[in-house]
């Protein structure tokens, strides 16, 4: 009789849990767009210079259990107008159980068919170093970026660094970038 009953405890809370695992799927799915363009909207806040996208598709099914962003024809700019990233895609996987809790947290990110122009400048900095620079005052939905790994596909790297003296270029058909930032120093 004891088990019977913790069974059917057992059933219910299950049953109650996976209802609301559903519902959630049900209304991302539902709200794709809108969870896209709120992707978009704080990519273009948190990136300290220009991004201009021309179209967006949000998904949860293609790489679930992280949830699919896509941005199409993507530049980005620096505070000087210098193009900095140019990609036919620039995509974004970030967690569900984030996004449910109304956080932005990218997990990982894939840049498609596209270039990359690094440059150091006589002290060392990077012109990639605006990007997670923010000058705003509004809070940073993807403040503690903890990407697992960045994939690079069929993409051009052009790089120089004005202090040590060197010029690179390469054509990348396909690299994956491990990638752990600790933002709790």
């Amino acid at each position: 009789m004891r088990w019977k009953s913790l069974r059917n405890i057992i059933l219910i809370l299950a049953s109650i849990g996976l209802g609301v695992f559903l519902s959630t799927l049900l209304l991302l799915s539902l709200y794709e767009d809108e969870f896209g363009a709120a992707v978009v909207d704080q990519l273009k806040k948190n990136v300290n210079g220009e991004l201009t996208i021309e179209d967006q598709s949000f998904t949860i099914w293609r790489s679930f259990p992280l949830v699919s962003c896509d941005l199409r024809k993507v530049e980005i700019r620096d505070q000087g107008n210098a193009p900095i990233i140019q990609a036919e895609i620039l995509g974004l996987r970030l967690n569900l159980y984030n996004i449910i809790r109304k956080s932005l947290q990218i997990e990982n990110v894939i840049i498609r068919n596209g270039h990359i122009k690094l440059e150091y400048d006589k002290n060392g900095s990077s012109n990639l170093e605006f990007l997670t620079e923010n000058d705003s005052e509004e809070p940073s939905y993807f403040q503690d970026l903890e990407l697992d790994f960045v994939r690079l596909e069929n993409m051009t790297l052009s790089g120089k660094h004005m202090r040590d003296d060197w010029d690179l270029k390469a054509d990348i058909e396909e690299a994956e970038l491990n990638y752990r930032q600790n933002s709790k120093e």
